[in-house]
C-alpha cells in the first residue's frame, strides 16, 4: 500500500505508521507547494521540497523506523539489542546465563538462555525472520516463529521445539517453555551403566581377594546411577570408581541425579570364597 504527500490546506506531510506511532514527513510549513494560496506563501524558500510528492510504502515496523539521511520515507531496522516482542528478553538486558546453560540470540535483539548440550542438537531452522502475524520465540535450543497470541509467557509451540538428546519439551502439549530431561532416555541409559558396570569388575579381577582385609566398601556412584557401596578389592576399587565416573560423566551428563535409598543397616566387605562380597 502507498501513500502520496500532498498539500493539504498549505501543510505538506505524510503519516506512516511505525510500530504503533506515526512519523510525519515533509514540509511542516507548507513553503514549497506550487499554490498560490495564502497559507502556501509563507515559505522561506522558492525551491520545490523534494519529498513533497514522495510515495511511501505504508509500512508497520514491529522492531522500530528510522529514516536514513537523504531519503524521505523510513524503513524499518531493529533497534539494536532491543527485543520488541519481549522487553526482558532484550540482549542489552540479559548478560549472562546461570552454570550449565549459555546465552544465544533467538530474534532481533531478543536472548535467552538455552542449555550449553544444545550443540549437540543439530541445525536451527532460522527463526529471526518471521512472517506477518508471528514473532521469534524461544523453541528449546532454536528460536522459532509462533503466531502472535497463541502462546504466552515466553513459551512457543511445542512442534516447533528442538531439544538436545536427552531432553524433551516441556509443557501443556500445545505451548513448551523449555527441555526438560526425557526419563525414558536415562532409564534406558541406566540399565546400560549397570551391564557396563558389571563387565569392567569382570575383567579387572576387582572382586579377587584371599583374606577379609583385601576387601573394602567403595562407593561407585556417578551419573547414571547411585550407589549405597559396592565391594571390591583394596587394590582395585580406586580404579574401578574413577572408570565409573569417567562413564557417567560420558554418557549420563544430561540425566538428573538417581534417586536411591540404601539400607538402615552397615555394610562390611569380607573376603568369601575369593571374592569380596558385603555382608550386614
Amino acid at each position: 500500500m502507498l501513500a502520496r504527500a500532498g498539500v493539504v490546506t498549505g501543510v505538506v506531510a505524510l503519516v506512516v505508521a511505525c510500530g504503533g506511532s506515526t512519523v510525519s514527513i515533509g514540509d511542516p510549513e507548507g513553503s514549497s507547494s506550487g499554490s498560490s494560496g495564502t497559507s502556501g506563501t509563507s515559505g522561506s524558500s522558492n525551491s520545490p521540497d523534494p519529498c513533497s510528492n514522495a510515495a511511501c510504502d505504508d509500512i508497520a515496523c514491529p522492531y522500530g523506523s528510522t529514516t536514513p539521511s537523504g531519503q524521505c520515507c523510513p524503513v524499518c531496522n531493529p533497534k539494536p539489542g532491543t527485543c520488541a516482542w519481549n522487553p526482558s528478553d532484550s540482549c542489552t538486558n540479559k548478560k549472562g546465563c546461570s552454570a550449565g546453560y549459555e546465552r544465544y540470540e533467538y530474534g532481533p535483539g531478543c536472548c535467552a538462555c538455552r542449555l550449553t548440550v544444545c550443540s549437540t542438537a543439530g541445525a536451527c531452522v532460522d527463526g529471526t525472520t518471521c512472517p506477518p502475524g508471528q514473532h521469534p520465540a524461544p523453541a528449546g535450543c532454536c528460536g522459532a516463529c509462533t503466531v502472535t497470541g497463541e502462546c504466552k509467557d515466553n513459551s512457543a509451540p511445542c512442534k516447533h521445539f528442538v531439544c538436545p538428546p536427552g531432553y524433551k519439551p516441556y509443557g501443556d502439549g500445545t505451548c513448551c517453555s523449555s527441555c526438560e530431561p526425557d526419563p525414558s532416555t536415562c532409564a534406558d541409559k541406566k540399565k546400560a551403566y549397570e551391564a557396563w558396570e558389571a563387565t569392567y569388575i569382570e575383567q579387572q579381577n576387582a572382586l579377587k581377594c584371599t583374606f577379609d582385609t583385601d576387601c573394602m566398601v567403595q562407593n561407585l556412584s556417578n551419573k547414571c546411577a547411585g550407589d549405597c557401596g559396592t565391594a571390591l578389592a583394596k587394590v582395585k576399587a580406586e580404579e574401578v570408581a574413577k572408570a565409573a565416573t569417567a562413564y557417567g560423566n560420558q554418557y549420563c551428563s544430561t540425566c538428573p541425579p538417581d534417586p536411591i535409598a540404601c539400607p538402615g543397616v552397615v555394610l562390611v566387605a569380607k573376603c568369601n570364597q575369593g571374592k569380596c562380597q558385603l555382608f550386614p
